[in-house]
Formats: structure tokens, sequence, C-alpha cells
């Protein structure tokens, strides 16, 4: 009897300390978790230093350049009687919002480096207004015919130009291309060629634009324009664009903008590369407007063809609506990135027209000179 009492205690005191101590497995799970919280905070660590590592310095600097060029000629504009508001709607000193445009556009349409315009590369729609959208690699991309009008390739190019409009009266050789131009603010120069469409602008919401903007834009018309652009580059506050915030550029929009519809074709605002989410919420504010097409701006590096094609599709499926490229440039062989990038955009029904950066003789890439004839880039612009 002793013996099993015994035995009953020593059994109890064995139980008592199973039940006491902690499980080690626990402690197992503790350490994995640490070892993946560890792991994915190097991953991500490793993923940014590469990701930084792998933006090319040489296109930064590039676009950078660029913007600044285009900055110190858009701000010599001298001669109108609107000359104050180009003077300052055009000195588009966009140096910061392009250096960063390579780390943006990435962020809206692209990787710069594994965009590759082959078959399987297909780009939904987000909206009706495109019900097909696809980059293949013979390099066609088709679009609803429902969104797109008048992008005949023989009337897609135009010619953005500081004044005086003497530096464009000769662009009309035989087999030209040419058929339009602007200059950034809504008043046609007295001496605008006559075989062109001049395409005004409101460059901005200030006075100094829209004071006069209903008349120019009527005199516009009664020569045969059948467009017009709103708002440069109102993303960007840099100093040389617009400067707007979305739900401003709606008010004003609606309020000299959208007058015309009907009458002309409305183009909404042209907003630099990083600009896509302030398009997009520009366009939310102002559903009930009538935006005919998508005008944008594309630096790069002439060797990026495949950037310039990816951001244009990203913008019209993004935006349902057709595009105006109404301002891009190249840094690097521009004779060569105009003989490959045109006539894939001249096939592409989605992009209704677009306009190299610039016409002003003292530019490198310009596409006129003093003379009023066109260049030896602007020969390929106009003709090839």
């Amino acid at each position: 009897m002793r013996f099993f009492v015994v035995a009953l205690i020593y059994l109890s005191i064995l139980t008592f300390e199973c039940l006491s101590s902690p499980a080690p497995h626990h402690k197992h799970v503790q350490n994995v978790v640490s070892i993946t919280s560890t792991s994915s905070s190097s991953i991500r660590t490793s993923a940014n230093s590469s990701a930084r590592s792998s933006s090319s310095p040489s296109l930064k600097s590039s676009s950078s350049t660029l913007r600044q060029t285009s900055s110190t000629l858009k701000s010599a504009s001298t001669s109108k009687s609107t000359s104050t508001s180009k003077s300052t709607s055009t000195s588009k000193s966009t140096s910061t919002s392009k250096s960063t445009s390579t780390s943006k556009s990435t962020s809206t349409s692209k990787s710069t480096t594994s965009f590759k315009a082959t078959s399987s590369t297909t780009i939904k729609p987000s909206t009706t207004f495109l019900t097909k959208t696809t980059l293949s690699s013979t390099s066609t991309l088709s679009a609803s015919s429902t969104a797109i009008s008048n992008g005949t390739s023989a009337g897609k190019r135009g010619i953005p130009y500081n004044s005086p409009a003497t530096n464009i009266q000769h662009f009309n050789d035989t087999g030209s291309k040419v058929t339009w131009a602007y200059n950034w603010d809504s008043l046609m120069d007295s001496n605008f060629p006559s075989y062109m469409e001049f395409v005004p602008m409101l460059w901005g919401n200030a006075s100094v634009h829209t004071t006069n903007w209903k008349k120019n834009v009527q005199n516009a018309i009664s020569r045969g324009t059948k467009a017009v652009l709103a708002f440069n580059e109102p993303d960007a506050c840099s100093g040389g664009q617009s400067c707007m915030t979305p739900r401003a550029a709606a008010d004003a929009y609606r309020t000299y903008v959208q007058p015309f519809a009907g009458l002309v074709k409305l183009g909404g605002p042209a907003v630099t590369e990083v600009g896509t989410a302030w398009l997009l919420q520009f366009l939310s504010l102002c559903s009930n407007c009538t935006i005919d097409f998508i005008p944008m701006h594309i630096y790069n590096s002439a060797t990026n063809v495949g950037y310039y094609k990816a951001h244009m599709a990203n913008i019209a499926n993004q935006t349902g609506r057709p595009i105006w490229l109404t301002e891009f440039s190249a840094s690097g062989n521009q004779t060569q990135f105009l003989e490959t990038l045109m006539p894939w955009m001249d096939s592409q029904p989605f992009i209704q027209r677009y306009s190299w950066f610039m016409c002003s003789p003292s530019y490198s890439g310009s596409t006129c000179g003093t003379n009023g004839y066109p260049t030896a880039l602007g020969q390929v612009y106009e003709l090839f």
C-alpha cells in the first residue's frame, strides 16, 4: 500500500513538470517569422538598390537637358500683343519634373528597358472609347473607330513655333506631311502660312490668356481651325508651366473651352510625363466635359523608341481617348529617331497628330532656319 502511494505521488510530480514547461516549437515559429521578416527586408533593400542602380543617369540627364532647352526656347517668345502670356506660358523650365521622368514614367506606363513591342504585348483599354489597343511585332496598334476621326498620316505632323511665323513659311514642298502649327497661344500671327491650320491654345487660366481667348478662337474657326488645345503642363510648377490644380483646370475648362464643343475638337490639358495621376484626376472632376483627345509631351533618348510607343499607348488606354503628341524630342541621333518613330505613329489610328519640338532657328534640333525653310532635320520631318 505504501508503495502505491509513493508511486502515485511520483507520477503527479512528473505530470506537473510536463504541463508547466513551454512548448519548444513556438520558439521555432518565432525564429521563422524573424528570419522571414529579415529576408523580406533584405529583398526590399536589394530591390530598391537594384532599381536605383538600373535607372539610367544618362537618360535622366538627356531628358533634363532637353527640358531645359525647351524652357529657354519657349521663354524667348517676344512678339505679338499677347507676348506677355507667351513669355510666361512658354518659359517651360521643366527640368525638375523631367529629371524625375524616368522614375515617374516607370510608375505610369513602362519599364523603359523591359518593354518590348511584341505580339504578346496587349494593353487593355480602361473605357469604352478604345475597344482594342494591341502593340504587335509589326508595330500595329488598333483602336476603335469611334475614338478616331481625323488621324490620316498625311495630316498628322505639325510644328510648334515661337513668333515670327516667317520661320514656318516654306513647309509646303510637294509631298509635305506638315499641315498644322501652334504657338502656345490663341492669337494667330498675321503672316501665318495660308496652307497650314493654326491650332489655338489656352495656355493657362490667368486673365492674360483668357481675356481674348473667345475672340481669337472664333477668328481661327472662321479661317478653318478644326481643334483647340487646353493648358500647357498644368501638373508642373517649376516656373514655366501653367501650374494648376486639377479642380482649377476643370473649372477653367468648363468656362472657356467647353463652349466650343461641337464647333471644333477639344483637346484636354497637356501634362508632363509624370502627370498621369494629375490628368486622371482632372478627367474625373471634368467628367461632364467634352474632351475629344489628349495632348501629351515626351522627352527621352533617341535609342528608347519603345518607351515613346508604350507611353502613348498607356495614356490612350487610361484616358480612353486618342492622342496628340504635341511636344516630343530626343537626345541622340534625331534623324534616325524620327525615321523610326514617325512611320509607326503615322500607322496608328489612336495617334491623331504629333509635333516635333520645335521650329526655332537657334535650337540644334530645330525643324526650321531663319529663312523660313526646313533644316536638314526639318526636311526629314516634313517629307519622310
